[in-house]
């Protein structure tokens, strides 16, 4: 069954036609044409790994201090070379599958069979190989022949002055644009995220920009942020900082928020907080199917004490993630509807919604030829 026809048959019931699911199948296809975090580098030692993206198994390895990523299939019997090992030959290092020995280069060309030694140069073996490199404490793959956009920026990462953590990972059964979507959505927060980033007493969105720099979609706040105190994750917030409502409970920490999306799906969030105190929050949903992601964040600050990023940080992240997770894996169609006339769309609410969408689109007709 394709993707479209798999497609089509879990949406029936909603009425959508061929046409709309083969669009939707479109953009699923065209993200092989960019990066996609696939593992974290900490969890790579020095033998090969299993990785998925793109509804393909990925042998993850490192050959000569080098990311090297291989389609996990060896081209004798079809065993993963993810379980296979590292060895020398002629000064170089190479993978060699597990079953039968044989062996191949950082580019996937067959250099061994152990049984046969004399076949080696005449059988027209090798192993799809593609782009990976090692960034941001992530392991990079794009399995097109050149990858559309670059790499996206994080350039607080390596800086001496932030606390910088990874977060373990968390599956979801949604597509990866529905959860860009999610992540960039401002009239979500104080319903999912009452208490935590919004207030459903005042669920109005605030005033921002939204335009396009080079390859990537840009959103700014026009007006400070609001989040609720009681669950702000700063531990050294002085009182000043917090903004007091007349006559209630009610008080916020005031920020400034701007999002930079490298398109088509990785997210860098900077909050500015009182006393030049920086929080980045850099995010990619990787397709692992059409219709499994793998969450991969990391984030980076310059205050607040080091060691206790995980409980002040992490663990608010994980709750934050956990509130959305049932409302996208329960939205319908499961993919990103390209035809903003399927769904309904407010003026100065869904306006990131709908410029995203839009270029989406456009990568997906300049990316995908079949229709």
């Amino acid at each position: 069954m394709t993707t479209t026809e798999w497609n089509l048959a879990r949406n029936q019931w909603l009425g959508v036609s061929e046409e709309s699911v083969q669009a939707d199948s479109r953009i699923y296809e065209a993200m092989r044409n960019f990066w996609h975090p696939v593992m974290f580098a900490e969890d790579l030692g020095s033998e090969p790994a299993q990785a998925m993206l793109c509804g393909e198994q990925l042998a993850i390895v490192r050959l000569d201090d080098e990311v090297r990523a291989y389609k996990d299939l060896c081209a004798h019997r079809g065993t993963a070379l993810s379980l296979g090992t590292v060895v020398e030959n002629n000064g170089c290092q190479e993978l060699r599958c597990a079953y039968h020995g044989w062996q191949y280069d950082c580019e996937g060309r067959l250099t061994a069979i152990p049984q046969r030694p004399d076949l080696v140069g005449k059988i027209r073996a090798r192993v799809q190989t593609y782009h990976a490199v090692e960034r941001y404490g992530l392991i990079w793959v794009c399995m097109a022949e050149e990858p559309h956009f670059p790499m996206a920026e994080f350039p607080k990462f390596d800086d001496p002055e932030y606390h910088t953590r990874t977060m373990k990972t968390v599956d979801w059964k949604c597509t990866s644009p529905r959860r860009v979507e999610n992540y960039l959505d401002l009239g979500h927060f104080a319903f999912v995220h009452d208490g935590y980033l919004g207030d459903i007493n005042h669920p109005e969105v605030p005033d921002h920009a939204v335009w396009r720099e080079g390859h990537v979609l840009r959103i700014e706040q026009l007006e400070p942020n609001k989040e609720p105190v009681n669950t702000k994750f700063e531990s050294d917030i002085e009182d000043s900082e917090i903004d007091y409502q007349e006559d209630s409970d009610e008080a916020y920490t005031m920020s400034d928020q701007e999002w930079w999306v490298t398109m088509p799906l990785t997210v860098l969030l900077h909050q500015t907080l009182p006393g030049d105190r920086h929080y980045y929050l850099f995010f990619h949903p990787t397709p692992l199917t059409p219709d499994t992601i793998r969450n991969f964040t990391v984030h980076a600050r310059n205050y607040g004490d080091a060691d206790k990023i995980d409980e002040e940080v992490l663990n608010f992240s994980l709750t934050v993630y956990a509130q959305d997770k049932p409302i996208v894996e329960a939205q319908r169609p499961e993919a990103l509807h390209r035809d903003l006339s399927y769904e309904l769309h407010l003026q100065d609410v869904d306006t990131v919604s709908m410029q995203y969408r839009l270029w989406l689109g456009e990568l997906v007709e300049e990316l995908v030829v079949d229709a």
